[in-house]
């Protein structure tokens, strides 16, 4: 089995306590903003969502970016 393919085991993020340039991954992200990760996939590629960038290839939601976009949406 990966070791994260069980998403339950990834510790709950709170963004107000990690610097603004931390850089969090779609599973992170989800429960954040209270949708699903496919949802969120599905919203990136879409351009939809919190500004996605990438990180030696991988994606990757900024903290600043996150919470800009939810600070956007209320």
């Amino acid at each position: 089995m990966h070791p994260l393919s069980n998403r339950a085991q990834l510790a709950p993020v709170d963004l107000e306590t990690l610097p603004p340039t931390t850089f969090l991954t779609y599973d992170q992200v989800a429960p954040i903003i209270g949708i699903s990760v496919p949802t969120l996939k599905r919203w990136a590629a879409n351009g939809q969502g919190p500004k996605r960038t990438y990180l030696e290839s991988r994606p990757r939601y900024r903290v600043s970016d996150i919470l800009a976009w939810i600070e956007g949406r209320s």
